[in-house]
């Protein structure tokens, strides 16, 4: 177990390496994913107050809290990423604590787990040292992170590379690098900060990629424009199921930060600076696979073309 302190019903579940998700659902209902399926805790707390109290000294470990006016929020707490929702958003005080692994990622590793084959990671590392932009996709469960942090591990130790996210998951590769995270304060006493913001403030501090954790609003817009100036070689996560719902969304999310824009200027930036799409996805047993690579291809009237590399 690492910084989080022994609580009898999560001790087994916290010290099993290969659980990488706990959900607790109320103080009887305790859940856990183990290669790639969800089972039911043997063990649960004895009763409400004693589960009351575990989230009282839990939230103080992971420096979060949350009441009637900030009824959710995010935390980590090593080695788990955490999600607390409480009423009256929800019935109970629930968690979801996602594990990310002390050794990062790298595509090795993900090939001793049999990811991708030895030509599929060939292709990966080409992307990587030819410096082209792309996106990683999948839904949700499929390792995108994972992914990235393969991905990160690939870039060259001169490289610096400006990390974005909402919560600390991406391991930095190294020391010329650095993480900008957004901060959102629902009191109001402090200014927030979201991606579109730090995207600006990164593109003043000398990066030679960008790496977004997830794309998921109106810095879409100001990334793609990042990606056209410069910026070779950056990537981010994009939750689709596939390469053609993926543009889809990017061209929405791109329309929220710009509106006015018409439809063929989106996609014209889209092909400009998108090279290529990485599919992931989960295979019969559970297991984390790279599914498809694609390559943006061309501009038709009906929108960008994909040419499949496999």
């Amino acid at each position: 177990m690492k910084n989080i302190e022994a609580i009898d019903p999560l001790l087994p579940l916290i010290n099993d390496e290969e659980i990488t998700e706990i959900l607790i659902n109320s103080e009887t209902d305790i859940f856990y994913e183990k290669n790639g399926k969800f089972k039911k805790h043997d063990l649960c707390f004895t009763n409400l107050q004693n589960y009351r109290l575990f989230l009282q000294k839990f939230c103080q470990k992971a420096q979060i809290q949350y009441d009637l006016n900030q009824p959710c929020v995010d935390g980590y707490l090593n080695p788990f990423r955490i999600h607390l929702i409480a009423p009256p958003l929800s019935k109970n005080v629930q968690l979801t604590l996602r594990r990310h692994k002390d050794v990062p990622w790298t595509l090795n590793l993900l090939k001793q787990r049999h990811w991708a084959s030895e030509e599929q990671l060939i292709e990966i590392r080409k992307i990587i040292a030819t410096k082209q932009n792309c996106l990683i996709i999948g839904s949700t469960g499929t390792g995108k992170t994972s992914c990235l942090n393969a991905l990160i591990n690939e870039i060259p130790e001169f490289e610096r590379v400006i990390i974005i996210e909402d919560t600390h998951e991406l391991k930095v590769p190294n020391q010329i690098s650095t993480r900008l995270l957004t901060r959102f304060d629902l009191h109001g006493h402090l200014k927030s900060f979201n991606q579109e913001e730090l995207i600006r403030q990164a593109l003043r501090m000398r990066p030679n990629r960008l790496v977004i954790g997830e794309i998921r609003g109106r810095e879409a817009k100001d990334l793609m424009l990042a990606l056209s100036t410069g910026h070779a070689g950056s990537f981010g996560s994009l939750h689709a199921e596939d390469a053609k719902q993926a543009l889809i969304r990017l061209e929405m999310l791109i329309k929220m930060g710009a509106p006015e824009w018409e439809t063929l200027t989106i996609r014209k930036l889209i092909f400009l600076t998108l090279n290529y799409i990485i599919c992931l996805g989960v295979d019969d047993e559970g297991n984390k696979k790279l599914k498809h690579l694609f390559k943006v291809a061309g501009l038709e009237t009906h929108g960008v073309t994909l040419s499949k590399i496999f």
